[in-house]
């Protein structure tokens, strides 16, 4: 690995203020907040001093003794899992690494939050804490921030709170070759990559349409993204038993209850019956990332429904042998970081109505065709579940919404992420099959002048290593978003920190020179 020189310090040019003098608001309460010789500072100061690297970057050892250099600190994690995610680090004697770091304030921290179990944080190369700690050899090596800050940690609050340094420069090397671009041409050049995008979404579907059939394709696509980031294969999982689930079901007003009972049993959420359930939760449950959905879904919370939980379950039992090959293991659902409104019970339910409507791929082919104004806001209306008085009112099968508030199946952000993960590249992918060029067409017209969806981390982080200080350069739409998640997906995600071996400042030179060639000059001599 060939890796670019790093300054033995920390270059950022800071104007600090007259510290002999008295400092008016914001800047006395920083300043007066912390004492080197009071308790220890919080662990988001810690974050943000590793995020800026306000450290002696030339003199740095690890607690077994080795001498360290942050090649590139990681990219700073606001979701579950280690705080900075592939940083670049070079240990004494061995080459550079690419692996993750975890900032806590004491030693404890890795061993009491379980780090030492989890495999979120299987890839943590080192432990960043306060102060030093003996080594350890059932632990990643740690760097003490203490003793190798490079200003006193009072001047380091009152800076890092500065609007100045409110976001970390994380330029990539792509981002000087787009800036010689004009505006319209990034977005020209980003909307390419979202068609591409469409297309391999619509390819795969495509490609499961020929051995499943496009309906089944749709359903599996439909439960992938329910499942959201963290469930997405086991909701897959189950939409792969679709067939016999919705098979033989109850007639009448049962036959929601009778599907819903089979979706959740065979996800492993109704392991027991109502007189048997356990009455305590394991305390170590409790400390897992990975939590047992069974004990989540029926322990002994005031707010379990009895009377409900013995619907399900009048169902479930007569069914249970039958499916039993199908239930899921308790352990492939990630319940911990999953907002309430987005458990994968009440994602279940949602599937239900829907599954339970004869005419719902109509329905889609119907409004894709059909003029209107709004056509998201269509789609909303049309994908709304039938009256679902439980779950309106629950979170889980034993967790009732806060009262007085009601819990809809259906929010307007995750219409538009079905619809353009889901919904636009099979449309786009059956029209393709079936020689539509006129369809196609619409679908790629609406997939590009869909609304954005909700930012992500993902992309804040993509559009500062892309745009450096001018982030909302480029108009957010749907279909931009979907364009950079592609590049970060072809590029970014395969490179590292350092940008090395990546091929994307290339490729903008190139777009940039294809868009200047006069006409038929790539072509002169060619026959």
């Amino acid at each position: 690995m060939t890796l670019q020189g790093v300054p033995a310090k920390c270059n950022a040019k800071v104007r600090f203020y007259p510290f002999n003098a008295s400092l008016p608001g914001p800047f006395a309460t920083a300043f007066d907040s912390f004492n080197e010789s009071s308790a220890n500072p919080p662990e988001l100061l810690l974050q943000k001093i590793w995020a800026h690297q306000r450290i002696k970057r030339g003199d740095l050892r690890c607690d077994d003794g080795r001498r360290v250099r942050i090649l590139h600190p990681g990219f700073w994690n606001r979701g579950p899992g280690p705080d900075f995610l592939n940083a670049v680090i070079h240990f004494e004697q061995d080459p550079p690494e690419v692996g993750d770091v975890e900032i806590d304030v004491v030693n404890s921290g890795w061993h009491g939050h379980n780090h030492d179990i989890n495999p979120n944080f299987g890839h943590v190369l080192l432990r960043v804490l306060w102060e030093s700690a003996a080594p350890s050899s059932s632990a990643p090596p740690v760097l003490a921030l203490k003793p190798v800050l490079d200003a006193p940690l009072p001047e380091l609050a009152l800076w890092l709170e500065s609007p100045l340094v409110a976001s970390m420069d994380l330029r990539g090397r792509c981002c000087a070759p787009l800036a010689s671009l004009e505006t319209s041409r990034v977005l020209d050049l980003i909307q390419e990559a979202s068609q591409v995008r469409l297309r391999r979404k619509a390819f795969r579907f495509h490609s499961r349409a020929r051995t499943s059939g496009w309906d089944q394709a749709l359903w599996e696509g439909v439960f992938a993204a329910l499942g959201y980031r963290h469930n997405t294969w086991p909701m897959l999982s189950i939409a792969e038993h679709l067939p016999e689930l919705i098979a033989d079901l109850t007639a009448g007003e049962g036959r929601r209850l009778h599907l819903q009972s089979r979706l959740l049993g065979v996800a492993g959420f109704l392991q027991w019956g109502p007189t048997n359930r356990p009455h305590d939760t394991p305390s170590a449950f409790q400390k897992e990332d990975i939590l047992s959905p069974l004990l989540l879904s029926v322990g002994s919370i005031p707010e379990m429904r009895a009377d409900h939980w013995r619907i399900f379950w009048d169902y479930w039992w007569r069914d249970r042998d039958l499916f039993s090959p199908r239930i899921l293991p308790p352990q492939v659902w990630r319940l911990a970081s999953t907002r309430p409104a987005n458990r994968p019970e009440r994602r279940l339910a949602l599937a239900s109505h829907w599954l339970l409507r004869p005419n719902f791929v109509r329905m889609l082919e119907e409004w894709m065709v059909a003029p209107h104004p709004h056509p998201e806001l269509q789609l909303f209306d049309q994908l709304q579940p039938d009256p679902d008085p439980f779950w309106r009112a629950h979170w889980t099968l034993d967790r009732a919404a806060t009262q007085g508030s009601s819990a809809p199946l259906l929010g307007m952000s995750r219409v538009g992420d079905l619809a353009m993960n889901v919904f636009f590249p099979w449309l786009w992918a059956r029209a393709r099959a079936g020689g539509n060029c006129e369809l196609q067409d619409a679908v790629t017209h609406r997939y590009m002048a869909w609304p954005p969806s909700q930012d992500n981390q993902v992309l804040k982080l993509a559009r500062q290593r892309l745009f450096g200080d001018r982030p909302n350069a480029i108009p957010t739409t749907a279909a931009t978003q979907q364009g950079i998640l592609q590049i970060v997906a072809d590029f970014c995600q395969q490179s590292n920190a350092l940008c090395e071996r990546c091929q994307f400042p290339r490729v903008v030179k190139e777009f940039e020179f294809s868009q200047t060639m006069p006409e038929g000059a790539g072509t002169k001599g060619q026959q």
